[in-house]
């Protein structure tokens, strides 16, 4: 019987967009400030979120809407703009595939926040465990650290392993381990293989 349970995975800060600094004279990351800036001319309105160098402070203003009518925006949305909702910045600042049109490298955050819940089976009588991963926002935190955290195994161990085959992730892949987090993967672990190590117990413990 398996135990299944579903992490569900919060990057804790936007991606770090890498660009030109005009006043560093360098590449260097810019990261959200979570404020919008806006500009109305008759009934045209331009609309940029604005970030700043990590380490100079120097702004950059992201276009989000460029002489869009006014009326075409939906109200709350309006509002939201104007008001400076920190949720619809967040929403923007984690639009990776948008940003990367403006950028010369986005950089997902490695530190996030992972809420747990039971799916099914009952932690006592289970011979495997099963583990979704749902991601709320892109990630770059691998697989391997994030796992050697939650389940408080080393990455040698979690290597050993998977070479062993008594733990697998879908979608498969021969460096799976080492790359990012990605929405939707399953891992499962062949608790009997680790009866003997002592170490089911606390596995079991670390994905509840």
């Amino acid at each position: 019987m398996q135990l299944r349970v579903r992490w569900h995975i919060t990057p804790l800060e936007p991606p770090r967009v890498w660009r030109h600094c005009g006043q560093c004279g360098a590449r260097r990351p810019f990261v959200s400030s979570g404020k919008f800036r806006s500009n109305a001319q008759k009934k045209r309105l331009d609309v940029w979120l604005i970030y700043r160098c990590a380490a100079c402070g120097r702004t950059w203003t992201y276009p989000l809407f460029e002489r869009r009518a006014v009326g075409e925006i939906d109200p709350r949305l309006f509002q939201a703009i104007a008001g400076n909702c920190a949720e619809t910045a967040r929403r923007y600042a984690f639009d990776v595939a948008r940003l990367r049109s403006y950028a010369d490298r986005v950089e997902p955050c490695e530190e996030i926040r992972v809420e747990k819940a039971v799916l099914g089976a009952h932690a006592a009588c289970a011979d495997g465990l099963v583990v979704a991963l749902a991601l709320a926002g892109p990630c770059a935190l691998r697989l391997e650290r994030l796992l050697a955290r939650e389940l408080a195994l080393s990455r040698s161990a979690l290597r050993e392993l998977h070479e062993r085959k008594a733990l697998s992730v879908t979608p498969a892949g021969g460096k799976v381990l080492r790359l990012a987090v990605q929405d939707g993967q399953r891992v499962a672990i062949d608790l009997r293989a680790l009866e003997a190590s002592g170490l089911a117990a606390a596995i079991v413990a670390g994905a509840l």
